[in-house]
C-alpha cells in the first residue's frame, strides 16, 4: 500500500517537474515578494530533491 503511494507522489511530482519546466513560469503570489527566475529555479529544486527521496524511500522498500 505504501508503495502505491509512493508511486502517485512521484508521478505528481514528475508532472509538476514537466509543466514547470514547459512553461518556464511559475503562478505563485510568492513572485510578488520574490524574484520570478529566482522562485522558479528554487522551486523546481525543490521538486527535484522530493523525486530524489521518494525514489530512494521506493527503493530502501522494495529491498526490505
Amino acid at each position: 500500500m505504501l508503495n502505491i503511494l509512493i508511486i502517485i507522489f512521484l508521478l505528481i511530482c514528475l508532472i509538476e517537474i514537466v509543466k514547470l519546466v514547459r512553461k518556464k513560469t511559475v503562478n505563485s503570489p510568492l513572485t510578488k515578494i520574490i524574484p520570478e527566475n529566482i522562485f522558479y529555479y528554487f522551486y523546481l529544486a525543490t521538486l527535484i530533491i522530493i523525486e530524489i527521496v521518494l525514489i530512494v524511500v521506493l527503493i530502501l522498500n522494495l529491498i526490505k
